[in-house]
């Protein structure tokens, strides 16, 4: 194990090593690929199993596949600043291809943004950023993912200009993705442009009709229009289609808002 990494969490370790031994062939470490297949498995429903046997087989030689499979562990476990540390310091060691290598990043950056450490994503997904802007041939660009993710973390700071520079580019390498115009019609509504935000989230719903973030942008932005009805009817459908994700909890204390006062503010 990294010497940076086995210490880095002594409580959780100590938790997971008092909880009962977790057998490390319980993986099945004479095949790599196997058994990161079943850590990976592990920790969509056992987690702290998962944890413990990654831990396991790295101390076999398990090298970044078990170190991997730990980091996610813990991003399951709830720890997402321990997990996003990880997954830094991983993708910097990693000798693995550079696609790969910033899809660690952007976990990283995933796991900072839980964690409520916009900067820190910001520093990761920048990193992946420059990494990703020299293609790899036979390859998908990774640039317009990794820039949306660095838009929410830019946004999550107050940022919001840099956010919608981020998004520009992003739509102009990946035009009518509905998760960016969705994030643009939020950033340029908090900007004061309430026009283009218009524009950008009814462009995102008519590419993708029950996208939460485009229906929550739609009610924002009727209810500063003055339209309560338009804002209640767009808040109402995004419960109707998305009742668990958390627009539908923001457009539930919205609607309130509503009821309470009889009008839009």
């Amino acid at each position: 194990m990294s010497p940076r990494l086995a210490s880095a969490c002594p409580a959780l370790l100590a938790a997971v090593l008092l909880a009962g031994p977790v057998a490390a062939e319980t993986l099945p470490v004479e095949d790599p690929q196997a058994a990161y297949a079943r850590c990976m498995e592990m920790t969509r429903d056992r987690p702290r199993d998962a944890f413990g046997a990654a831990v396991a087989w790295e101390g076999l030689g398990g090298g970044e596949a078990a170190r991997h499979c730990a980091a996610v562990a813990l991003f399951a476990l709830g720890e997402y600043a321990e997990a996003a540390a990880r997954l830094e310091i991983l993708a910097e060691e990693s000798r693995q291809p550079l696609p790969l290598r910033l899809e660690v990043l952007a976990q990283a950056g995933a796991g900072w943004l839980r964690a409520g450490r916009p900067g820190r994503a910001e520093a990761a997904l920048g990193t992946a950023i420059r990494l990703a802007e020299t293609p790899v041939e036979g390859v998908p660009s990774a640039l317009p993912d990794l820039l949306i993710d660095r838009a929410t973390a830019r946004a999550d700071q107050g940022r919001d200009s840099a956010a919608a520079d981020d998004l520009d580019r992003a739509l102009s390498l990946r035009p009518n993705d509905a998760e960016a115009l969705a994030l643009r019609a939020s950033t340029l509504r908090r900007l004061g442009a309430l026009a283009a935000a218009r524009a950008d989230a009814e462009a995102a719903l008519a590419r993708d009709p029950t996208h939460p973030g485009a229906l929550l942008e739609r009610g924002n932005i009727h209810r500063l229009a003055g339209e309560a009805s338009a804002a209640r009817a767009a808040w109402m459908r995004l419960l109707e289609t998305a009742p668990d994700s958390p627009e539908a909890a923001a457009a539930r204390e919205n609607l309130a808002r509503l009821d309470v006062q009889g009008t839009d503010q």
